[in-house]
């Protein structure tokens, strides 16, 4: 199933699709609840584009997830670093 917030939003004449403008306005509806009623709307996503559209309440990714681009990262600098020097010629105590 695509995600409609980043595909599916225009036609081939570049109009709004009818269910992306479905799903916009059931967005635009909950935020104005949840700003009654004193409470800011949780959001997924892109985080620039999201706060662009005024969210500030944020998920920019899921917690293990995160860790593993983290790690992979580590895992790349470590790799970038070459090998560690030869092992010592006497043993550890």
């Amino acid at each position: 199933m695509r995600h409609l917030m980043t595909s599916g939003r225009h036609d081939e004449r570049g109009q709004a699709t009818a269910e992306y403008a479905l799903l916009t306005g059931a967005i635009d509806r909950i935020r104005q609840a949840g700003r009654a009623a004193g409470k800011n709307m949780w959001m997924i996503g892109d985080g620039p584009s999201l706060t662009k559209k005024g969210f500030s309440f944020l998920c920019l990714t899921e917690p293990v997830m995160f860790l593993a681009a983290s790690l992979g990262q580590l895992v790349q600098r470590t790799r970038e670093n070459g090998p560690a020097s030869s092992a010592p010629s006497q043993p550890l105590p």
